[in-house]
């Protein structure tokens, strides 16, 4: 059903990629030199790159750039339940070599998770405005993330190779995120 809308969408004329993907699934999560090995599902013949340029996903960007403050202000009421517990409701622990990484999702492999949206409803009303946002299959996710300091998350890979991950973040001094390579 979700193929055929996107094939009316975008033209059949890409099917015949994503045919071949599902077809040859097993060759492609096998063990093999690249950046891109994810979990569940590979799409052959997408580009290769740890960063993509803002101009990739532009009106998304600005989007969420623009809308910053409003984000910033949920998470905030949001944040403040930590000074009252150690694992505050809708927040859940991931596990981490060292450290502590705490998520708020939305969106969680494709389905919304009310409660946590009625906490955020200006930011949940803000994803169903991006152009590019995977909200309504199992590869969607959408959700705020809390690193304590000096946490290290492991080098890992996501479900598919689809997708475009987006961090809008407010990183205090003295801390980055690094993915892949330093970039330059």
């Amino acid at each position: 059903h979700n193929l055929q809308e996107y094939a009316k969408r975008y033209s059949w004329s890409g099917m015949g990629r994503i045919h071949k993907g599902i077809r040859e699934q097993g060759r492609y999560l096998s063990s093999r030199p690249s950046i891109q090995k994810p979990e569940v599902f590979f799409l052959p013949d997408l580009p290769t790159m740890p960063y993509f340029s803002r101009d990739a996903q532009k009106h998304d960007v600005e989007l969420l750039e623009r809308n910053f403050q409003t984000i910033l202000c949920e998470f905030e009421t949001l944040y403040k339940a930590f000074s009252n517990c150690s694992l505050p409701q809708g927040w859940k622990m991931n596990s981490t070599p060292s450290g502590e990484w705490f998520t708020f999702y939305l969106v969680n492999q494709g389905m919304c998770v009310p409660r946590n949206c009625r906490r955020c409803p200006r930011t949940y009303r803000l994803l169903g405005s991006l152009r590019t946002c995977i909200g309504n299959n199992v590869f969607g996710n959408a959700c705020i993330s809390v690193l304590s300091p000096g946490t290290v998350i492991a080098e890992h890979y996501g479900p598919t190779n689809i997708r475009i991950r987006c961090h809008l973040g407010k990183c205090p001094a003295g801390c980055f995120i690094l993915a892949g390579r330093p970039r330059c």
